[in-house]
């Protein structure tokens, strides 16, 4: 008997059985629509979680930082990233561009500000991503030896 759901990219498929005993493939709309909005939960409910957790904790710190850690320890606690969750983070990184709209709208509204502070915002920037890359690149270094060990 074959497995009655199963997923393909982001959309999942159910077997229905023909008449002359044969199976067939059909796309579930409404299995496709739970699993997005039970990982959409998931990940919202990780969000706030760390909104929570900013509030009472460290206001200094945003709340998806907070999220974004939780998230990671429930993911290292599971072992791995549930195929829904991955299926529907893809998605939404794929189409992360949107999100970039209205910051694109804030920089031309801002732009008097922009032009009069913009080297001192580059510099601070600049010194931030090197930072980022190279703390990036220290922890990798550091998980790579422990694997390998």
């Amino acid at each position: 008997m074959p497995k009655p759901l199963f997923q393909v990219g982001a959309s999942f498929y159910f077997f229905k059985k023909l008449r002359n005993n044969q199976y067939v493939a059909v796309h579930s709309a409404r299995a496709t629509l739970l699993c997005m909005i039970r990982s959409l939960t998931v990940l919202l409910a990780f969000q706030a979680l760390g909104e929570l957790l900013s509030k009472g904790l460290l206001p200094s710190i945003p709340g998806p930082v907070f999220g974004l850690v939780c998230l990671l320890a429930y993911f290292v606690i599971r072992k791995g990233v549930p195929d829904d969750v991955a299926t529907t983070a893809n998605v939404l990184a794929a189409n992360l561009g949107l999100l970039f709209v209205p910051a694109a709208v804030g920089v031309v509204v801002f732009w008097p500000v922009i032009s009069e502070y913009g080297f001192t915002i580059f510099v601070t920037l600049l010194i931030s991503v090197v930072c980022t890359m190279a703390a990036t690149a220290w922890v990798l270094n550091k998980l790579a030896d422990r694997i390998t060990k």
